[in-house]
């Protein structure tokens, strides 16, 4: 499911199938579908432009290096490092939560 040069913490494996879970039952199968795939157009974002997310993140955790990357149509951040040869997703959380605590 991800670009070859994204990698998934087991953490944000289980961030994503909680994400898809909630929307098969809050919105069916084609709004978990359209979650899915905005998730890829994201993937491929991050593969082919492992800067594009903000610092801002990583700033206020003094956490240098964690950048945040918001999914197209959907509130979710996707919250990475740039490796030299890949992009490490740490979490993919839901933009309410209070996403400083739940990288702490």
């Amino acid at each position: 499911m991800t670009n070859p040069a994204v990698r998934l913490s087991r953490a944000a494996e289980e961030d994503v199938r909680a994400a898809v879970e909630h929307y098969l039952e809050e919105g069916g199968i084609a709004t978990a579908q359209a979650f899915r795939e905005a998730l890829e157009k994201a993937f491929l974002i991050l593969g082919r432009f492992p800067l594009a997310g903000s610092l801002r993140l990583g700033q206020a955790i003094s956490r240098p290096g964690i950048r945040a990357l918001t999914m197209p149509s959907f509130p979710y951040l996707l919250i990475y490092q740039k490796a030299s040869d890949e992009v490490f997703v740490l979490r993919l959380l839901h933009a309410s939560r209070d996403i400083p605590a739940h990288l702490q």
